[in-house]
C-alpha cells in the first residue's frame, strides 16, 4: 500500500454557467419618472444565477428613436435593482430599457425590452366656471 502523505486534499468543484435570461422587464416607477428623468425598476424576481451569485447588473437605454442602446453598469448588487437616468432623456419619447446579470462566469442574456415614456403626468384641470347668459 502507498504512502498516504502523498495524497492531496479533497477539492470541490461547483459547476456553474452564466446567469439565465431575466423573467421580468424593466418597469417604470411613475412616482419619479417625468419629462426629465426616468426611473426603472428591475430584477423582480432575480434571474437564475447560473449556480454562482450574481455580482452585477448591466442596464441599457436607447435614444427613444429605436436607436442603439447605451450601457449603465452597476457595481454593488444591493443597489442595482433600480436605475434612475437623467442624461439622454428626451421629453415625449419612449425610451427602451433592458438589463442582464453577471456572475463569476460572465454576462447572461438580455431581458426583453420595455418602453418607458419620458413625460410628466398632467395636472388635473381647474374647477369649471359657469357663466350666466
Amino acid at each position: 500500500m502507498g504512502d498516504r502523505s502523498s495524497l492531496s486534499d479533497i477539492a470541490f468543484i461547483t459547476k456553474a454557467s452564466v446567469p439565465g435570461k431575466p423573467i421580468d422587464k424593466p418597469v417604470n416607477d411613475p412616482t419619479v419618472t417625468s419629462d426629465k428623468v426616468i426611473k426603472a425598476n428591475y430584477g423582480n424576481p432575480p434571474p437564475y444565477n447560473g449556480g454562482s451569485p450574481i455580482l452585477s447588473y448591466e442596464v441599457q437605454m436607447d435614444d427613444g428613436l429605436a436607436g442603439a442602446f447605451k450601457s449603465f453598469v452597476g457595481s454593488e448588487i444591493r443597489t442595482l435593482l433600480t436605475y434612475q437616468v437623467t442624461q439622454g432623456v428626451v421629453k415625449g419619447r419612449q425610451h427602451r430599457f433592458r438589463y442582464r446579470a453577471r456572475n463569476i462566469i460572465g454576462w447572461g442574456p438580455w431581458s426583453d425590452d420595455s418602453a418607458i415614456l419620458a413625460a410628466t403626468v398632467p395636472e388635473p384641470p381647474g374647477r369649471p366656471l359657469f357663466k350666466n347668459f
